[in-house]
């Protein structure tokens, strides 16, 4: 185990240094980062440096890891050699530990996850099992970026990209992980800046990788705004790829019509902008009406929007029959 002290300014350090000196006997190591604080990347680097075995996970220091959790992920591994990484289900809690939700990505048997990711992060990376000869293939996480500050926030999403565009990864469908929403990320989270940093880091990952281009990519890219990418990559399909491309984009751009106008009944692919506005619907009869076309949506990448749309109408449900 290593611990990364991040500059902490509370008494951290001396509560694992006196850990250490009391258990002897374990393999746990302190390493100090006098920079700090710096974001996550920093911390997650430093102890990848320092790894000596042949996997890799790590936990904030406001998460918590179910005590099954390596255990699920090691037998995942024995089972699927071939893979690089594997993530999980997990619960959001508040500030006090109580739960308030749920989230199930997408399983990697139903969908591509590189083409799934496009659509956005689904990856916790509190989740996350990785094998070291995947860390080192793609190198580290990013850390700073010149033009973009804040491009650390989403340096998880840029190393999912490049795992997953090489190794097939796996999600298992078990909440094997706390992970706590509080004020401190709460903004962020509740952000576009999230969605945003991630447009940005798309344009470079196509910009600096040669990806094999699906129809589906393409329409993915679409829904996410990149539009010069999507059209960039068309001209490296063969006619009839393109022509099912065009044909998924029609279909794409007239549910958003369809979506936009208030026809949700009739909508059956959706980008994930739009999807999250059901979510935010201004009058419970719209977020009725949102949140039963999110719940009816095709695409195995809406897989956890659809949960969460039946969850919320099944509360909606509830508080109808309850009396005020």
């Amino acid at each position: 185990m290593i611990v990364v002290d991040d500059n902490s300014t509370d008494n951290s350090r001396e509560i694992v240094n006196d850990y250490i000196r009391q258990h002897p006997d374990r393999d746990i190591s302190l390493a100090v980062n006098e920079r700090g604080p710096s974001g996550t990347p920093t911390p997650i680097n430093i102890g990848i440096s320092r790894m000596r075995g042949e996997y890799f996970a790590w936990l904030s220091s406001d998460d918590v890891f179910e005590p099954e959790k390596l255990e699920f992920q090691l037998r995942a591994f024995e089972t699927r050699p071939e893979l690089a990484m594997v993530h999980t289900a997990f619960t959001t809690i508040d500030e006090n530990g109580t739960q308030t939700g749920s989230f199930y990505p997408p399983d990697e048997f139903e969908t591509d996850a590189f083409t799934g990711l496009l659509d956005g992060n689904f990856i916790n990376g509190n989740t996350v099992l990785i094998r070291r000869e995947a860390l080192e293939h793609v190198g580290p996480f990013l850390e700073t970026d010149a033009d973009c500050h804040d491009l650390w926030r989403a340096a998880e999403y840029y190393h999912w990209l490049k795992i997953a565009s090489i190794f097939p990864i796996h999600c298992l469908q078990y909440k094997l992980h706390r992970s706590r929403r509080h004020g401190g990320n709460a903004e962020y989270n509740g952000s576009g800046m999230g969605p945003a940093l991630e447009r940005m880091l798309l344009r470079r990952f196509f910009g600096d990788n040669e990806v094999k281009v699906t129809p589906e990519i393409i329409v993915a890219l679409a829904g996410r705004g990149l539009a010069s990418i999507a059209f960039e990559s068309l001209s490296k399909l063969d006619s009839d790829e393109r022509n099912r491309a065009l044909t998924m984009l029609h279909a794409l751009e007239c549910d958003q019509d369809r979506w936009d106008i208030g026809q949700y009944d009739r909508v059956h692919h959706l980008d994930n902008a739009r999807i999250r506005t059901a979510f935010r619907a201004s009058t419970p009869s719209q977020a009725r009406s949102m949140l039963e076309a999110v719940a009816a949506l095709e695409r195995p990448q809406t897989k956890p929007y659809r949960a969460a749309a039946r969850a919320r109408l099944a509360k909606m449900e509830l508080s109808s029959r309850c009396p005020a």
